[in-house]
């Protein structure tokens, strides 16, 4: 709850339920972290709370910061695409409707073309991937011109393996390649 995660329903536990039973623990529905176990096995029990307590903070640390670093990257990105392509403004949060019906927000519209601004990490790639499969799904939409700006620049591995995944719905270019088309240094961050 202090990380602002809703926790109404069995769906929004689901990967808190799945940490701690994976370890041997139960996750109440008031959000305790259960074992029990006869006198006999209390060191084991004990064992099977801190692996469940270390998965959720493993789990914490993958996610702190997430939202907040890729606001500052679509900043970043802003920037280096004004400097680039000598415009003033870029079209922020123009929307498209995939084929599902739900509505999408991308990051930049410039000009014919659609940015999109992807952190490395696998579950900013997946969204980006998600959004981007449901709007081309739609007839008017297969042509869109999608341009997809990967942040390369503190893991340059994962941004490989993932810019090769997302090269399936859209042009990949790696931040580190937009900040020299802007004129700045790649290793500027």
């Amino acid at each position: 709850k202090g990380r602002g995660l809703p926790m109404k329903n069995a769906q929004q536990l689901k990967f808190l339920k799945q940490a701690t039973e994976n370890n041997g623990t139960v996750f109440s529905d008031e959000g305790v972290i259960e074992v029990f176990a006869p006198e006999a096995k209390a060191s084991i029990a004990f064992a099977s709370y801190i692996k469940s307590v270390t998965a959720l903070i493993q789990w914490e640390k993958e996610h702190t910061n997430l939202d907040h670093d890729t606001e500052l990257f679509v900043e970043e990105v802003a920037q280096c695409l004004r400097a680039w392509k000598k415009v003033s403004q870029l079209e922020r949060a123009p929307k498209l409707l995939g084929i599902t019906g739900r509505a999408y927000t991308l990051d930049f519209e410039l000009g014919d073309q659609m940015v999109v601004a992807v952190t490395a990490h696998h579950q900013s790639v997946s969204a980006a991937l998600h959004k981007l499969v449901d709007i081309r799904a739609l007839p008017g939409n297969r042509s869109l011109n999608v341009l997809i700006v990967i942040d390369d620049r503190t893991d340059p591995d994962a941004a490989r393996r993932e810019a090769k995944i997302l090269s399936s719905v859209g042009d990949v270019m790696n931040m580190g390649q937009l900040q020299i088309n802007a004129g700045a240094s790649a290793s500027m961050h």
